[in-house]
């Protein structure tokens, strides 16, 4: 490109002295001014309507912290859609029937039983063959944990409930999951018609 072409595309974006006397000398000595009256009309062109090398940057980082803020809140705010709903049950149901049969291959084919609480802590803290429970590991309790915490429940009306309820126990109903200490089984803790997008019953899952 020649540079009488390439000053005149560029001239009025650079508009001042100072900026050129930065550049590389090969860049340099093609941006040389043919005369004061062009160099002050550059300067007025910049000074009514083209934006500094700072204002540029200050609007940049200033878009960069609204961004920041506002993002992170948009996330919390968005409601996950009902396929995503069910895609978290099974995997929330994997996790907890994967827990219950790696306790009961560790204790004799026993699956965690007692009260609600009990089983939580069977699942949740270290425990011996007899199924008695500590928070810390000791030599006789050394078994597990096979969760961090109980999940919540991800759909349904009782959804974000991490509680778990014992079949035939008094409190089934405020419960997220429902367990049966003689079988092992584990399912949510869902009202008739609470469904998939396919029909199936989520307690079904």
């Amino acid at each position: 490109m020649p540079a009488e072409i390439l000053t005149e595309s560029i001239r009025p974006v650079i508009g001042a002295r100072g900026v050129v006397e930065t550049l590389s000398p090969p860049l340099k000595s093609l941006l040389v001014w043919s005369d004061p009256t062009e160099m002050a009309l550059s300067r007025k062109l910049v000074g009514r309507g083209v934006f500094s090398l700072m204002e540029l940057a200050v609007v940049v980082v200033s878009l960069g912290v609204v961004a920041a803020i506002v993002g992170p809140r948009m996330s919390r705010g968005a409601v996950a859609s009902p396929q995503q709903g069910d895609q978290v049950l099974v995997g929330r149901l994997r996790l907890l029937r994967g827990a219950l049969d790696d306790y009961a291959s560790e204790h004799g084919g026993r699956y965690p039983a007692g009260d609600a609480g009990r089983v939580v802590r069977q699942l949740t803290e270290y425990t011996d063959r007899a199924g008695e429970t500590s928070p810390t590991r000791t030599a006789e309790l050394r078994l597990g944990p096979y969760l961090r915490e109980i999940p919540a429940l991800p759909v349904g009306g009782r959804r974000g409930v991490a509680l778990l309820a014992i079949v035939g126990g008094s409190d089934v109903s405020a419960g997220g999951w429902i367990y049966n200490p003689a079988t092992g089984q584990i399912r949510a803790n869902t009202e008739e018609g609470e469904c998939d997008g396919i029909g199936r019953a989520y307690s079904a899952y």
